[in-house]
């Protein structure tokens, strides 16, 4: 589906569609899920003790930890709920066409073939 530029006269529909088919919203996506696997790798490393955690006795080095990961765990949910609400804004705006491409997402950013 195409999106006109001009949005001045558009609905809201077709202005969110505008938004959401932005090539660099699409950017912006793409960045929040290199992001997203890095907060997976993290959280890895950290539950694997690779990285470690500082603290001054055993008790504060496990409180941190959690703290850590808690933090690492709130972030990741943070980042899929935004992924969920694009995608639930992308269906509203296409409807069904939303599901005719299989690489919805990728497509709009490396452009058509």
């Amino acid at each position: 589906m195409e999106y006109d530029e001009d949005v001045s006269h558009k609905s809201w529909k077709d202005k969110l569609g505008c938004i959401l088919h932005n090539k660099l919203f699409h950017a912006f996506v793409v960045v929040l899920i290199v992001l997203d696997a890095l907060i997976i790798l993290m959280l890895l490393l950290v539950d694997l003790n690779v990285i470690p955690v500082p603290g001054e006795t055993e008790e504060a080095k496990a409180k941190n930890h959690k703290n850590v990961e808690n933090g690492l765990h709130y972030f990741g949910f943070s980042l899929i709920c935004f992924f969920v609400i694009e995608i639930a804004l992308r269906i509203i705006v296409d409807g069904a066409e939303f599901f005719k491409d299989k690489l919805n997402p990728l497509i709009y950013v490396y452009g058509r073939t």
